[in-house]
């Protein structure tokens, strides 16, 4: 199946090149369902969460969280890749598998798997095998302990011998009583061929956080907990929630802060007692002039052009270099913050967001403020009443500076809404975006699109007895096409993007062109979905095909040893417990 292609424009909006269209082919027999933990593959399994891949093995290791498991897939033919083997973790003993990364240095696979257990204060931790193919054996007899319960996201760096692993600092529950939210860490396991691992760690500090300008949503000293309605409360430093590392070939590993919308690095070339966690906060993206679609009324119309932002919120991220720069990708899926609760004798009753009606009559908001026209103000004074587009959009009701709210004033400036429904590329070294896909991951519905594609806009997973398309625009007024994993890689000597959406599948890629003295140019090529989309979730998974798709996609591993004129990418879909395998080349002239 080819890529849907946009062409030079479309919707007005030119986003195309002149050099040709890329296709991404789902593999016919690249189409796994991995067994859970009960031994046998099905839907809301959570049998598939991340993966790694060793080049020199050809094998690609999958562990699933939620389901407690590693698989071990021989992808030496990508064209029909093989479940050899899965491995069941103990729930008690080693906890749930939240994370893995692979390196290779001096014909050693070293493959890393981080470990949290649920319900538990004890701290998460690290194992690492060695890894040849099928067989694994543990580097050490113990796993490396961390100084926190919840690793989320592990990368390595270019030698090796030292691994950063980001611990996310969750708020959990402890004997069935609402606990507590622990402190983030950012933690780095070193070691050499000789020695045992140690373990070294970044606090992140109040004052980094307040020179940065990091979003902050929860808040209150010390020792405050999550008691009564509408008081969930932390200090500031247990607010920040760290999501994903990447490193990059210069050696800098990257961090996203989803729901405070921000980013970190770290320079990994220097020693540790060297180290700074350089923070940034992404801003917000203005939609004065990008169309997007606000309503959730089971209609695609991706028309509004109206005076409101949303916060970027990246969640997936990589790299790549162009001129000896680093250059970061985002998948800007957009995250708001709700918890509710009743545990024992806790309550735990908090969202930093309210349906747009009741924003507007709830909340102080300066209409003449952020520097909107006269119509820009009507149009969004009428958005905001009943019936009107954005009656039932979700907006910031956070007191914060970040989220549109003068703290002089106590007036709210900008109606702020969630997530930047794009992937963004900046340069870090001047913090400079060089593109932002805009509006194009709704634009890219239009008639061009299968009938099964188009069925699916913004729309939610809902349960395993919901359709793909019953739950058509439901997320519209929250994150929309929510692109949660974004990879990068190169085809023929041209770089490539590939970024999922993270609710009921589909993928969207771009072409990068890096000229030697500018910056990379950005083109979008479109937009495919593999699965079907009338059929409960259930019934999809139980036919013998690719029908149920890759709903709530986690990751995408690139795969890239074959040959030189295509690749191959899998997709990891969580609540399916998928791999999905797709073939990416550019067609010859």
């Amino acid at each position: 199946m080819k890529l849907i292609v946009l062409g030079l424009c479309l919707a007005g909006l030119c986003v195309g090149g002149s050099w040709g269209e890329l296709f991404v082919e789902p593999v016919v027999n690249g189409f796994l369902k991995l067994p859970g933990a009960s031994g046998s593959p099905a839907f809301g399994s959570h049998a598939a969460t991340a993966g790694a891949f060793d080049e020199s093995s050809s094998y690609l290791y999958v562990i699933g969280t939620e389901a407690g498991v590693l698989h071990l897939i021989n992808a030496a033919n990508p064209e029909a890749p093989v479940v050899e083997s899965t491995i069941a973790f103990d729930a008690q003993r080693d906890g749930q598998p939240t994370a893995i990364a692979l390196c290779r240095m001096d014909a050693i696979t070293t493959l890393a798997i981080s470990f949290q257990r649920e319900e538990a204060s004890t701290n998460g931790r690290v194992r690492f095998y060695n890894a040849d193919g099928a067989s694994l054996t543990k580097r050490w007899n113990n796993d490396v302990a961390l100084q926190s319960n919840d690793p989320t996201s592990i990368a390595w760096n270019s030698q090796c011998n030292e691994l950063t692993v980001v611990v996310r600092g969750r708020w959990f529950v402890l004997n069935s009583l609402f606990y507590q939210d622990p402190e983030p860490n950012i933690e780095f396991i070193t070691f050499s061929a000789n020695s045992n691992p140690t373990v070294n760690f970044l606090t992140i500090e109040n004052p980094t956080l307040e020179a940065a300008g990091i979003r902050q949503v929860t808040e209150c000293g010390d020792g405050c907990g999550c008691t009564g309605e509408d008081s969930a409360s932390t200090m500031r430093i247990r607010d920040v929630e760290p999501r994903k590392v990447t490193v990059s070939d210069n050696d800098v590993a990257y961090i996203t802060f989803t729901k405070n919308n921000a980013m970190a690095s770290v320079d990994l070339k220097v020693g540790f007692f060297e180290r700074v966690l350089d923070m940034r906060d992404m801003g917000a993206k203005s939609w004065y002039t990008n169309p997007l679609d606000t309503q959730d009324n089971g209609v695609i119309e991706v028309n509004d052009l109206i005076a409101i932002r949303s916060l970027i919120q990246p969640l997936g991220v990589t790299t790549f270099t162009s001129g000896g720069e680093d250059y970061i990708v985002t998948a800007n899926a957009g995250e708001k913050t709700t918890f509710s609760t009743l545990i024992g004798v806790d309550t735990c009753i908090f969202e930093d967001s309210k349906p747009g009606l009741n924003w507007r009559t709830t909340e102080n908001f300066n209409l003449n403020a952020g520097g909107r026209d006269t119509a820009q103000q009507e149009a969004l004074d009428n958005g905001l009443m009943v019936g009107g587009r954005l009656e039932n959009m979700r907006l910031s009701r956070m007191h914060r500076e970040t989220d549109g709210y003068n703290l002089g004033t106590s007036f709210f400036e900008e109606a702020t809404a969630f997530g930047g429904r794009s992937v963004s590329v900046r340069r870090w070294s001047d913090w400079a975006e060089i593109y932002d896909s805009g509006s194009d991951m709704e634009l890219v519905f239009n008639a061009s699109l299968t009938e099964n594609e188009l069925l699916v806009f913004n729309a939610d997973v809902g349960d395993s007895t919901s359709t793909p398309t019953s739950q058509l625009d439901a997320l519209s007024i929250t994150t929309g096409p929510t692109p949660t994993a974004v990879v990068s890689g190169e085809i023929a000597g041209r770089k490539v993007m590939v970024a999922a959406n993270g609710q009921v599948g589909g993928l969207y890629a771009w072409e990068v062109e890096s000229p030697a003295d500018a910056d990379p140019n950005v083109w979008m090529q479109g937009f495919s979905r593999r699965g079907q989309a009338g059929v409960p979730w259930d019934d999809l998974f139980a036919q013998g095909d690719d029908g149920v798709g890759e709903p709530g996609t986690t990751d995408i591993v690139w795969i890239n040893v074959f040959s030189a004129e295509f690749a191959y990418i899998a997709v990891i879909s969580d609540t399916a417990g998928v791999v999905s395998f797709h073939r990416i080349y550019f067609p010859s002239d």
